[in-house]
């Protein structure tokens, strides 16, 4: 549509510059405004014609955000009857993952986006992953930005899942352990949370136009249960 107007206010331009040469009677005051006129035409045109080529820079922002789905797969996914690959020797138990929603709420694919862990409390004794890129479903270490297209469902279960924590449940009861699935390019990483306790962390989505949203989260462990992952909404 723009870029029809445009064209259309040019040609317009055009036959009122080409207008203005054979009439001799014309004064050059009204020959003046005449061209004036057209060149503002011109201008409108090609402006016209830049916006409908290259479409203003949109601020999604407001439509990003991330939600956590509790009870629904995949919020958490377990891998049954793993061994620890972290021991030497079999240590039967489950393998949990938690997950979090990446949600889209607009009409338009956000592109490239970077899921960062940028902060959790307490600290652990030598924990190095935060700023590190967390891990898309089913996807390798190595993506580090992927792009988000409208989510439609209500349930978010057509989201884009991120990987947050592995929590190893040993069916002993003891030597359980957790770890954020982070990746930290170009060093050594030490994704351990030990001791095994509540954390509060922090969470970020940035795209490469620009896009930015932030969640405050909440780890707690539960005596006789899972551990439960839920948004701080205060």
């Amino acid at each position: 549509m723009y870029v029809g107007l445009g064209l259309f206010l040019l040609a317009t331009a055009l036959a009122l510059g080409t207008w203005l040469v054979p009439p001799a009677s014309l004064t050059y005051a009204l020959k003046f405004y005449i061209l004036l006129f057209a060149l503002v035409l011109a201008f409108l045109g090609m402006a016209l014609i830049v916006r409908g080529i290259v479409p203003l820079r949109q601020n999604h922002s407001k439509d990003l955000c991330l939600v956590v789905l509790e009870n629904k797969n995949p919020w958490v996914q377990s891998l049954l009857e793993r061994q620890d690959y972290r021991q030497t020797i079999y240590t039967p138990g489950t393998l949990y993952t938690y997950r979090i929603a990446l949600v889209n709420r607009g009409n338009r694919t956000i592109r490239d986006v970077e899921v960062r862990l940028t902060s959790i409390e307490p600290k652990p004794h030598n924990f190095n992953s935060i700023g590190g890129n967390l891990q898309f479903r089913h996807e390798l270490p190595a993506l580090k930005a992927k792009d988000v297209p409208s989510t439609l469902q209500k349930d978010y279960m057509d989201a884009i899942f991120f990987d947050v924590f592995h929590y190893f449940l040993n069916d002993t009861g003891s030597g359980s352990w957790l770890e954020a699935v982070t990746t930290v390019p170009g060093q050594e990483r030490n994704r351990d949370l030990s001791p095994l306790q509540n954390y509060s962390f922090t969470i970020t989505a940035t795209s490469r136009a620009g896009c930015h949203t932030k969640g405050e989260f909440e780890w707690i462990m539960q005596a006789g249960q899972l551990p439960r992952l839920i948004l701080n909404d205060t």
